[in-house]
C-alpha cells in the first residue's frame, strides 16, 4: 500500500479535486492544509521518512507544536493533485516548539533535502502549513488563541 491509498489522504485528494471542479480554487490560488488527527498520523507513519532539515516558520506557534499536516505543494496546481498526488501534496511535521517544520512524506523523496522542481525559493518542497500567520498580526493573534483541534472529517 502507498500513503496515497490511506483513507485520510484519499479524502484530502478528493477535497482538492472537488474544490477545483466546483471552482472554489483558482488554478494555483494558494495552499490547502489539513491538520491530521493523531490516529490519522499513526496510520500514515509507516510511510514517513525524514529527508529534510527543520525550516524556520518565522513565527512561534506553540499550539501547533508536534502536529502533522497534509498540505499542497508550493507552486503546485489543485487540478493536478488527483492525477499525481505524489508530486503535488505532502505531509509535514511541526517541531515541538511550534517554530519550524520539515517534510516527512513527499514526491521529493528521490532528492532528499532538495526541491524536486524549480520553485523559485529555497524553502523546501512544501510551504509552511501556516503561511497566513506571517502575513498579518491579526492572523498571528488568531493562531495563538486557536485550540489545537483538527479540521473536518475527510472520509
Amino acid at each position: 500500500m502507498k500513503v496515497q491509498e490511506n483513507k485520510t489522504v484519499r479524502g484530502y485528494i478528493r477535497m482538492c479535486a472537488d474544490g477545483w471542479k466546483q471552482g472554489w480554487h483558482e488554478r494555483n490560488g494558494g495552499n490547502l492544509t489539513y491538520r491530521m488527527r493523531p490516529e490519522e498520523t499513526e496510520a500514515c507513519r509507516p510511510y514517513f521518512y525524514v529527508s529534510s532539515q527543520w525550516t524556520d516558520m518565522g513565527v512561534q506557534a506553540e499550539n501547533l507544536g508536534g502536529e502533522y499536516f497534509l498540505t499542497t505543494g508550493s507552486g503546485k496546481y489543485f487540478r493536478n493533485v488527483e492525477d499525481d498526488p505524489e508530486h503535488n501534496i505532502g505531509i509535514v511535521e511541526i517541531n515541538e516548539a511550534g517554530s519550524a517544520w520539515r517534510s516527512i512524506w513527499t514526491g521529493c523523496r528521490q532528492r532528499p533535502g532538495r526541491a524536486a522542481w524549480n520553485m523559485g525559493g529555497a524553502h523546501g518542497c512544501f510551504t509552511c502549513p501556516a503561511p497566513a500567520m506571517r502575513r498579518s498580526s491579526a492572523c498571528r493573534r488568531a493562531a495563538a488563541r486557536s485550540p489545537a483541534t483538527t479540521g473536518t472529517d475527510l472520509s
